[in-house]
């Protein structure tokens, strides 16, 4: 079992800072990255590695004017202790990949955070707890610590981040949601293009005002209830496989876009030339006998974990693509309907409107209107660092 006390800053780089250490021992980070892991790096990060046998750590943070952003991938596979202490802060993680349990000082219970699920908290001390037997050894978080600014221009316009503003005023822990949410898929996609290697990353603050502004507007609440970690691991290991498909569907998709055919007639030749691979062509019963589950139990899982069946997932999955291409403005609306799997761009604004309620040419104009608003606002304090973008 793993104990690790973590408490962030939100002014200085947490690892550099901080006291990090395993049995009284300090962990010294670096700059210098493993060559294998250097396909996770972010662009404009300040980026820190460390190595402790086994156990990797790879902390990436960007500052900015009104927040501090945090990329955190671990990769635990001996059960050390570990404590990390810095002063608490208001804290938002969102999980990207994995699952972290951990209890927090002052609060009554333990909390995980499970794959695409959220919590926003503040406590003047904070206590991890991160169990590998149960849910594997990695896990991926991205924690956005706001100033205290910040959230009082958010308290002016959200009820429920005024209520949370109030205990962060007082110094008393406070947590606005009781238990881990599910993000949706556009707090998902706006995490994506941050964590692009390339591209609009001057437009880091848009994203994170609007990933804030959608988790205060969401009204979805989530049943709490137990999870049993083998099926846990099993709806892991079929979310990496659907990822996984989709990823590859995707590039057929991207190449079937740009030459303007369909993905199903693409996917077709593909497989006369085996592009893909076999198991591409499982069905969901396929993937249940894989794991050794029932398809019941396994969508049990899904609805459990992520508030969908499979298929509804592997469909969100397809969204999330979508929405970054159109809000990057990646390609032109024909080729992601193409890429989408849709035969024409009327069925995709279509079905984009009744998922997103608006057109795709509408959702990307909103998020124009946001960019030349934050880019007239920069103009107008032109103190602020911008990293040479604008």
């Amino acid at each position: 079992m793993i104990y690790m006390q973590i408490l962030w800053t939100i002014k200085t780089f947490s690892m550099l800072n901080s006291l990090f250490s395993r049995s009284h021992v300090p962990i010294k980070f670096s700059s210098s990255i493993p060559s294998r892991l250097k396909s996770l790096v972010i662009e404009q990060a300040t980026v820190q590695y460390a190595q402790d046998g086994p156990n990797e750590f790879l902390c990436q943070e960007i500052v900015r004017k009104d927040f501090t952003l945090c990329f955190i991938s671990f990769f635990l596979h001996q059960p050390y202790t570990y404590f990390m202490e810095t002063p608490g802060d208001p804290v938002l993680q969102i999980s990207m990949y994995g699952a972290l349990h951990y209890e927090l000082s002052y609060f009554p219970g333990d909390i995980t955070v499970y794959h695409r699920h959220f919590n926003l908290f503040f406590s003047p001390s904070m206590r991890f707890r991160y169990k590998p037997e149960r849910f594997g050894g990695s896990f991926q978080l991205c924690e956005i610590w706001p100033s205290l600014t910040y959230l009082q221009q958010l308290g002016k316009k959200h009820e429920r981040a005024a209520i949370f503003l109030q205990g962060v005023e007082k110094g008393q822990p406070t947590m606005l949601f009781e238990w881990s949410q599910i993000a949706n898929v556009e707090v998902m996609a706006l995490l994506d293009l941050i964590g692009m290697h390339s591209g609009a990353h001057e437009w880091i603050d848009v994203y994170v005002n609007e990933i804030f502004e959608k988790l205060f507007e969401s009204q979805a609440t989530i049943k709490k209830t137990r999870i049993n970690p083998a099926i846990i691991l099993k709806v892991y290991q079929a979310a990496d496989w659907l990822m996984e498909k989709e990823e590859r569907n995707d590039q057929i998709g991207l190449v079937a876009g740009s030459l303007e055919l369909s993905p199903a007639a693409l996917s077709k030749a593909a497989n006369e030339f085996k592009w893909k691979m076999q198991f591409d062509r499982w069905t969901e019963e396929d993937l249940a006998d894989f794991l050794a589950i029932s398809l019941f139990q396994l969508n049990k899982g899904f609805k459990k974990l992520y508030n969908c069946t499979l298929k509804e997932f592997r469909r969100e999955l397809n969204w999330q693509i979508a929405l970054n291409m159109i809000i990057s403005k990646s390609a032109n609306l024909k080729r992601i309907s193409s890429f989408s799997g849709y035969g024409s761009q009327r069925s995709f604004s279509r079905a984009f409107k009744r998922r997103f309620c608006k057109t795709p040419v509408e959702y990307a104009q909103d998020f124009e209107q946001k960019f030349q608003k934050f880019k007239n606002s920069v103009y107008r304090n032109r103190g602020e660092d911008l990293g040479g973008h604008l």
